[in-house]
């Protein structure tokens, strides 16, 4: 076997040597692919990919969370729980009415079963329960669970207002349990009221926004008076100029509608928002310490890890720099299918956030862990919220709180 050196980085071929009693063959040609989760593995799939078409494909990262299954615990986050609690709320009296003009349609149409539907609530995605604590919708839920949890209300309905909170604290590489009394404190704390993250106009930064960014969803959805900018950054260029074209460019001129105003016409203009899209390698940002109240990641630290040899140092890398650019007081939001209700999950949130987090030795950091405990099935993705706090000089720990649903 011969081989071939070329100054491709995707593509990798090797040639094995004509037959001597027949030289005029051509040369047989293997391809390898770029490994998953490569820098080369997300240009060569993004490239080819389709954005709005018929062929466009399903979302890669579809199987994590979505802006709206995420919406109940983010929006509190930023807004605080009472602005929050008023904007849940309007869009889903927004959907009841829009479930009821749909009924309304359809009246006269074939008669069909409505029990299942008249159980339950009219928008499940933007359920928030009565204490105001931070809850989220799991991925891929079947409806006949949620029929399940439904008939049970009456009996699960006080285990939601009373969701499971232990605490625990990080020091060495160690977990140390907390007294009864942290617990119960915690507790306490965790109802009271969020305050909004700034009373200023909030940044809002992306880490690996891929074709799926959540940052679209909230340029749309919080108050424009509430923000300053939302920057969404991944290291393929290819998903970066599509999510431009789709997000952030105007309509050609030959498909811009016209619009009449005092019989006058002119053409309407896509809104400017204040959204970007940078190539950026999340590893090594060129943003200055302290430049954003938020920043987001979701999936990203799982794909880096599948690089056994560099992928743990990569993943310590992206969270010391999105500690870094993230101001004091702001929020580290982190969506993993490793979850730390499991032994695995346990063991990256040591490894890799503990160890990126203590890289930065400025700041003290604090976390939520949001998920489910999964029972004696797999638990799924989990929500990792870390505060970053000024530097507690008495203590190196890293408190950690964990919410089950």
């Amino acid at each position: 076997m011969a081989e071939e050196k070329t100054n491709s980085t995707i593509n990798f071929r090797m040639f094995s040597a004509a037959a001597k009693d027949d030289a005029a063959d051509e040369p047989r040609c293997i391809v390898v692919p770029p490994s998953y989760g490569s820098q080369e593995y997300w240009e060569e799939r993004y490239s080819r990919d389709k954005v709005d078409s018929e062929d466009d494909p399903a979302p890669f990262h579809s199987w994590y969370f979505s802006y709206e299954e995420m919406r109940p615990l983010l929006l509190p986050l930023i807004l605080g729980t009472e602005e929050a609690d008023a904007l849940l709320e309007e869009s889903s009296d927004s959907d009841k009415l829009g479930n009821t003009s749909t009924t309304e349609k359809q009246q006269g149409e074939a008669k069909r079963s409505t029990s299942s539907s008249e159980q339950r609530e009219p928008n499940a995605e933007t359920k928030v329960d009565e204490n105001s604590k931070s809850s989220f919708n799991k991925v891929g839920e079947e409806e006949d669970v949620e029929d399940e949890e439904e008939q049970s209300g009456d009996e699960g309905g006080q285990q939601d207002n009373d969701e499971e909170s232990e605490t625990y604290s990080e020091e060495e590489e160690e977990f140390e349990e907390a007294s009864s009394e942290e617990e119960d404190d915690t507790d306490d704390e965790f109802e009271v009221t969020r305050a909004p993250l700034s009373s200023d106009p909030i940044s809002i930064l992306e880490v690996g926004c891929g074709d799926v960014p959540m940052g679209t969803g909230l340029v749309t959805d919080l108050p424009s008076e509430r923000l300053a900018r939302v920057v969404c950054i991944d290291y393929s260029a290819s998903v970066i100029q599509k999510m431009e074209k789709k997000y952030t460019k105007d309509p050609e001129p030959e498909t811009k509608k016209m619009k009449t105003i005092d019989n006058e016409q002119e053409p309407s203009k896509k809104e400017a928002l204040p959204l970007e899209f940078q190539k950026v390698d999340a590893r090594d940002m060129p943003y200055s310490d302290e430049s954003f109240h938020l920043v987001l990641e979701k999936g990203t630290l799982d794909a880096m890890l599948s690089d056994r040899e560099a992928g743990s140092a990569n993943c310590q890398k992206i969270i010391r720099e999105s500690a870094r650019v993230l101001k004091t007081g702001g929020i580290i939001v982190l969506v993993s299918h490793l979850n730390a209700f499991d032994t695995s999950g346990i063991d990256w949130m040591e490894d890799v956030v503990f160890g990126g987090l203590r890289s930065l030795e400025t700041s003290s950091w604090a976390i939520e862990v949001h998920g489910n405990d999964g029972g004696d099935a797999q638990p799924g993705p989990a929500v990792y919220v870390i505060h970053k706090k000024p530097k507690d000089a008495k203590s190196s720990k890293i408190p950690v709180q964990f919410f089950s649903y």
